[in-house]
């Protein structure tokens, strides 16, 4: 019969901290920012979610990858969990023109917490490779 209601006494307590965490916050201010880019040369490419100021390292949200050539013709596409900014392509894209990052949802996970913190949209970064 105790561990009756230990039991019943442990269930009551975690419903009760379910309910009290909360599951979403909302930061308007998050976008993505390239850290670094060597696609025509090296093939690599590093960018993160940031408040406008600082790279946030613990969140993270899953991405596409499309680079164009100068006639707009895709050249590469590829989806990402994530879990890493840093990308290698297989190989170097001399040709590449336009780089297009686009977020697969209109919120981010934190990593730490695993909240989700709504966007204010679609992240979503496009940049020109200079020549």
């Amino acid at each position: 019969m105790k561990k009756l209601w230990m039991t019943l006494a442990l269930l009551a307590s975690l419903a009760t901290w379910a309910q009290d965490a909360p599951t979403s916050y909302q930061d308007d201010n998050l976008v993505f920012e390239l850290v670094s880019e060597e696609v025509a040369a090296q093939g690599t490419l590093e960018f993160c979610i940031s408040d406008g100021v600082d790279c946030i390292q613990n969140l993270q949200v899953g991405f596409t990858v499309r680079v164009y050539d100068a006639d707009s013709v895709l050249i590469w596409n590829s989806i990402w969990s994530g879990r890493n900014t840093a990308i290698r392509f297989r190989q170097p894209l001399p040709n590449a023109h336009l780089v297009v990052i686009e977020a697969e949802a209109p919120f981010a996970i934190n990593t730490v917490t695993t909240e989700r913190v709504q966007t204010n949209g679609v992240l979503k970064l496009e940049f020109k490779i200079e020549s």
